[in-house]
Parts: structure tokens; C-alpha cells; sequence
């Protein structure tokens, strides 16, 4: 235990050495984001977490005593911003800590998550990052998830009643959640008292589609999210026609849903050879040992027929296709991942997601925007993050290649800026080890 305790002191203080004097980035290229261009052989300057100046390399005035970057041949783009993560989650024999996913995103670019099963310890958490206690991503979160009666799963929380709404939505407000989320088995009536109660209270909806209420139903309460594509194919197996597929989308963007489609999470149900195939990828070792093996002895995948494999791929499918559908159509897509069910590794499985955006007709601009300014205007945070200018949060990637060219140039990072505070690739290499070490230790 003591070996533990030292491992966990030496990565706490290696997240809390940034520097605090003032940054610069001299003659880089400048991805924005506001909309899909660059700009060429700028110096963009940071000052107390703050984007203070982006100007003419060579004309922009740098602070005297600044750190300075050479940026030239490199790209300047906001950080990343993971739209579905579930923290602080316990294995059998231990727990992926939230320092540990602190880790994991930001060596992969990620600066900010919206966390979708929030607790205290959540709560107390996202205090920590604001006060600067711990250097992590930005979190906004949701409360417990608020189910009928039984629970989808145990540890749910279960509502029956008009009045058990009122109190469920009451409670995640005044605690300080940024949102509820709701689940498969509400009831149509409870399900309105949650999403009338929420708008009273200016508190966003975000979840499932209940399986009594219908996408159409949820849609209709202009319900802020639907995760996983939610609903969609279930009123799709009744009638997929392409006159069908257009009046869903049609829906979901006049009532300003937006879907955090989430399509790695689904590329998590494999046979076992498969599932071999996806242990085998190098970045599997920064995941505890004992999350690796309920992965690999899952049991839920371990009685599936080929069959139902079978339907898998073939449902696989038809998502891809109406996220096509969606994102043709004109709907809001963010990005996200549903880290870390099977095989979906905290910040590793958002640059998978990347490409699964891509797939379905994506262009790198698109899918990198869905993670960035797009999920800051989903958040209504457009003036602290998602966009490279001034006044923003100094949430940064320095990349040696050109994102906008191809999508897997976001993970050529040589560097990573959260909140002003600066690391080298070095830097989070060195974190990822010592949370690789920090395994052989008990938890």
C-alpha cells in the first residue's frame, strides 16, 4: 500500500508543475475551428489560462520572461472535449482512479468530458480541477442515472412517481449537477414530470430514449441529447424507408437534439478471436489488469451465438447508416465514446471514434468540429472553450501535421495545453508510464 501511496504522490505532483508564466507559440499555424480554414505563421500568446493574443508571427508582442515554443512546420488546435465518460470506476480488484483517467485523456489531447453517471465523489472531483487542485479535463457531469422501477441495472436510481421526479431533478440541481439523465424503463408520465421539472429549473436532459416514451416522445420534449442513437432503430425495424430515415432526421433537427452517437462503444461486442485482436493493440497496457481480464472473460459476450453476432454487425450497420442519415440531414452530432465499456480505452477510444466519423461521411473538419466548438455551443460554452482565440480557455494541442488534412494528425501530438499549463509529449509519455507502474501496486 505505501508503494501505491508514493506512485499516487509522485503523478500528483507531476501534473502540478506547470509553469505560470506567460506562453507563447511562435510562427505556428493556427487551427481555429470557427469554421474550417487556417492561419498560417502566427504567434498565439497565453497568460493565466488565457488566450491573451494571436497575432502576425513577428509583429505579435510576446511578454517579457514568456516560455516560448518554435512552431514552426507545427499546428495549434483546441483541446478535444470527450462527450461520454463514465469516471471513477471500480474493477474487481481495484479502481481506475479519476487521476488515472486524467492521465489517460490528456496524453490523448482530451481537455475536457462530459461525464455521464455522476456521483459525490464526481462532484468533489470537478471542484478540484476548478480550484487548480489536480490538473485534468474540464468536467461537466450529470447526476445519478434516473431509471423506472426495476433499474436497467442495480445502482440506478429508480423513479415511480410524478412527485419522485420533481424531488430527483430538485436534488441533482441544488447538489450542482450540470444536467439529469434519464434511462430505458421511465414511465411516460414520469419521464414528462423529469423533463418539465428540469426545463423549470433550467437544468438540461440528457440520456436514453425510455422504451415507453418512443424517440418520437422524446423528441417532442425536445430532449437536449439522445446517447447511442437511443430509440432510433427500434421505430427503424418497424419501417426503414428512406421516407422513414428522412422524417426522424427531420425531427431530431427541428427539435435541436443533438446525438452523441457513441459508434466505438458498439464496436466492443466481438467474438472471442476478435476481442483477441483489440487486446492485442499497444495502448491496451495502460488499462488495470484486472478491467483487461473482465473484458476478456466478458460473460455477456461469452454466450452469444454466431448468430447474434450476426445481428450485431448487421445493427452495426443500420447505425452507421442513419448517422449518415442524421449528419446528411443536418443534425447535431458530438462526439463521444461511452469510455470505458469493453475495449473502449479512456482517451485512445475518442481517436478511434474520429475515424468511425469519417466512415459515415465525416470530413475531418466535421469530426474533429463535433468534438470542439461543437460540443461547446452543445454546452453553451462558447466563450470558455472549443475555439483557438482570445479569451478563450488555454486548452491546446501543438501537432506536428495538419488535422484538417487527415484526422489521424490529431494524435501527432507534441504537446498538450490544459488551463495554461503546458506539456511536452515527453512529459505525458512519462505520465502514461508511471501509470503503467503504478499497476503493480496494490490498489
Amino acid at each position: 500500500m505505501l508503494g501505491r501511496i508514493l506512485v499516487g504522490l509522485l503523478l500528483a505532483s507531476c501534473w502540478l508543475t506547470g509553469q505560470q508564466r506567460p506562453v507563447a507559440f511562435l510562427d505556428v499555424t493556427v487551427v481555429p475551428m470557427d469554421r474550417e480554414r487556417l492561419l498560417p505563421h502566427q504567434t498565439v500568446v497565453v497568460d493565466r489560462g488565457r488566450i491573451t493574443a494571436i497575432g502576425r508571427a513577428g509583429k505579435t508582442r510576446v511578454p517579457k520572461g514568456a516560455q516560448t515554443f518554435d512552431g514552426r512546420g507545427k499546428f495549434v488546435m483546441p483541446g478535444l472535449a470527450d462527450m461520454h465518460v463514465h469516471l471513477n470506476i471500480q474493477g474487481p480488484n481495484g479502481i481506475l482512479q479519476n487521476e488515472d483517467y486524467a492521465t489517460l485523456f490528456l496524453a490523448n489531447g482530451i481537455t475536457t468530458v462530459r461525464n455521464m453517471w455522476g456521483d459525490a465523489s464526481t462532484l468533489a472531483f470537478q471542484k478540484s480541477v476548478v480550484r487548480g487542485d489536480i490538473v485534468a479535463p474540464q468536467i461537466y457531469t450529470t447526476g445519478p442515472i434516473t431509471d423506472g422501477n426495476p433499474p436497467v441495472r442495480r445502482g440506478r436510481r429508480a423513479i415511480e412517481t410524478i412527485a419522485q421526479a420533481v424531488e430527483a431533478v430538485t436534488s441533482d440541481k441544488r447538489d450542482g449537477y450540470d444536467a439529469i439523465k434519464v434511462y430505458d424503463r421511465l414511465s411516460p408520465e414520469v419521464y414528462q414530470a423529469l423533463v418539465s421539472t428540469a426545463r423549470s429549473l433550467e437544468l438540461p436532459v440528457y440520456g436514453h430514449v425510455p422504451t415507453a416514451v418512443g424517440v418520437e416522445g422524446v423528441l417532442a420534449a425536445r430532449q437536449r441529447s439522445i446517447e447511442h442513437v437511443s430509440g432510433y432503430l427500434d421505430a427503424l425495424d418497424k419501417d426503414d424507408s428512406p421516407k422513414r430515415v428522412a422524417e426522424l432526421v427531420s425531427a431530431t433537427r427541428e427539435a435541436g437534439t443533438w446525438n452523441c452517437v457513441t459508434l466505438v462503444f458498439f464496436q466492443g461486442a466481438v467474438p472471442a478471436e476478435e476481442a483477441s485482436r483489440l487486446l492485442a493493440r499497444a495502448y491496451m497496457r495502460f488499462m488495470p489488469p484486472a478491467m483487461i481480464s473482465a473484458w476478456k472473460n466478458n460473460p455477456q459476450l461469452a454466450s452469444l451465438t454466431s448468430y447474434q453476432f450476426d445481428r450485431i454487425r448487421l445493427y452495426n450497420e443500420k447505425r452507421n447508416r442513419f448517422v449518415r442519415a442524421l449528419h446528411e440531414g443536418g443534425a447535431r452530432i458530438l462526439l463521444g465514446t461511452d469510455t470505458p465499456n469493453p475495449f473502449v480505452v479512456p482517451g485512445f477510444a475518442l481517436h478511434e471514434e474520429l475515424r468511425n466519423l469519417m466512415n459515415v461521411g465525416f470530413t475531418p473538419y466535421e469530426a474533429i468540429k463535433a468534438g470542439t466548438s461543437d460540443a461547446a455551443e452543445f454546452l453553451h460554452e462558447e466563450s470558455q472553450f472549443g475555439t483557438v482565440a482570445v479569451g478563450r480557455r488555454a486548452d491546446l494541442l501543438l501537432l506536428e501535421a495538419n488535422p484538417l488534412a487527415d484526422v489521424a494528425n490529431v494524435k501527432r501530438i507534441a504537446g498538450v495545453m490544459v488551463d495554461g499549463k503546458w506539456f511536452s509529449e515527453s512529459e505525458l509519455k512519462d505520465r502514461l508510464e508511471h501509470l503503467l507502474a503504478s499497476f503493480s501496486h496494490p490498489r
